[in-house]
This record gives structure tokens, sequence and C-alpha cells, in this order.
């Protein structure tokens, strides 16, 4: 477990000492007014040494059912947990689960951007070396066909030069 509180730094904390474990493995809201008078607690080193005496903690549960941590409340004093409390409880962890989904989607998004400009990049290149090879032929077809033009040719011959040449035209003009 890694446990923070606001002005301190993270610490570290073998999950079977910490009382989140509790509320990891039950998957429900777990609440202990004073740890001083729940036998689960009064003995353990780490809630002596903290000074905790109330706990309330909800899972952080994912969509597919797996517990990632928790987020808990901690007093030093015993407390009674109303219903309001624990249903705020319950939404304030609805909540941070639906970030971390939403910080997950966003980086799938970002992900399949990139694949998307990777691919319309290679796209844009196999374009442009088609194109590239397309009308180098189609040059060469219609630089052939001007110079037959000027050679001697009969009426049928010149009506086929001019078709290929027309032809030619019209597919670089597509490329």
């Amino acid at each position: 477990c890694i446990i923070s509180s606001v002005g301190t730094e993270f610490t570290e904390v073998p999950k079977d000492l910490s009382i989140c474990k509790w509320t990891i493995d039950d998957s429900k809201l777990f609440i202990v007014e004073d740890t001083m008078q729940d036998d689960r607690f009064k003995l353990n080193e780490l809630v002596i040494e903290s000074g905790v005496r109330f706990y309330a903690g909800m899972p952080l549960k994912t969509p597919d059912e797996h517990n990632i941590g928790t987020i808990c409340l901690l007093d030093i004093q015993p407390r009674v947990f109303s219903e309001d409390h624990q249903r705020a409880l319950e939404i304030l962890a609805k909540n941070v689960i639906n970030l971390f989904e939403i910080k997950k989607q966003n980086q799938q998004l970002k992900g399949a951007v990139k694949f998307a400009e990777i691919c319309s990049k290679a796209k844009d290149s196999f374009l442009s070396n088609m194109s590239h090879e397309l009308r180098t032929p189609l040059n060469a077809i219609y630089g052939y066909t001007e110079i037959l033009e000027k050679t001697i040719l009969s009426e049928e011959q010149k009506d086929t030069i001019s078709i290929i040449k027309t032809s030619g035209e019209v597919l670089l003009t597509l490329i």
C-alpha cells in the first residue's frame, strides 16, 4: 500500500499491515469506527504508531471488477460514519475510477491517432511513388506517339496514334 496524506511524503506499507487490506480484500465499503475497539487492529503496530482510530475505505474497482486500490478517510479520533458519508465516499471512489478510465481511453486515443498519422504518411508515400512510377512510362508512350506522328503514316495509323496520344494525356491528367 502507498499511503499519502496532505503535507507528507508517500510512504510504502506492506499490504498485510495496512487497514486498506480489509477494504481491498472485501471489495466493498469497510468502516472501523474505533480501531482500539476492533480486535483486528488494536494490536496492529501501524495503527498504534500512527494513532489512527477511525477508518473508512472504499475500493477503487475497475469496470472489469479488479480492485486497484482504495480511497479512504482516517482520523485520530473515533467517528460514526453516517449513510450520507458512505454515499459520498462511494461516489468519490466511482469518480476516481471514471477519471482513471478517461485517462486510459485518452492514452488509447492518442495511440490510435499516432497510428492513423503513420498510416496516412505511408499512404501519401505510396501514392507519390506510384504516381511517379506510372508517369514515367506514360511520358515515354506519349513521347513516342509524338515521334510517330512526325513520320509518314496512313490515315488509319494516324487515327490509331491519335487515340494512343489522347489516352496517354487522359491518364497523365488523372495521375
